[in-house]
């Protein structure tokens, strides 16, 4: 178990991370790699009006995104028939919360001494639209045909 607390100006949260382990129920295991599972929640106390308790929509969106951005890093191959969880708890929300949560996610990751290809940080521009670490992918989605000759690093 590992956990991490970060801190981006008026935002806080935690990040804690279990694993890996033995699944549960067992009919839900991978033989050949482990099963990584994420959980984003604010609390009802992290917005200024009182957030209802528990999750909602946008916590499973935020959820599945985080697991989508971490889970091609981490090396599952290296557990077969196991779990990663990874579970992050919005204390105060200002703004970032999806982005600080993989990074904070992330440096938990590597804090329990779960393997990974590269260490992974996120971040908003552009009136937050969300981009993954993965910049050479990105560049070319943009632009195709001028970075056909980049490699992978």
């Amino acid at each position: 178990m590992a956990h991490a607390t970060s801190r981006w100006e008026e935002t806080r949260f935690i990040a804690a991370v279990y694993g890996p382990r033995e699944v549960h129920p067992r009919h839900l295991q991978d033989v050949t790699r482990a099963i990584v599972r994420y959980r984003y929640n604010m609390a009802s106390f992290s917005v200024e009006e009182r957030k209802r308790p528990g999750p909602d929509r946008r916590s499973y969106e935020l959820s599945k995104v985080s697991r989508e951005a971490l889970e091609p890093v981490i090396l599952t191959s290296f557990f077969p028939r196991s779990v990663i969880d990874v579970f992050v708890e919005v204390l105060q929300a200002d703004a970032g919360t999806r982005t600080a949560g993989i990074n904070a996610a992330a440096v938990a990751l590597a804090d329990a001494g779960i393997p990974m290809k590269n260490m992974i940080s996120s971040c908003a521009a552009q009136g937050g639209r969300h981009h993954s670490s993965r910049p050479y992918e990105r560049r070319r989605q943009l632009w195709p045909s001028r970075l056909a000759h980049c490699n992978d690093p």
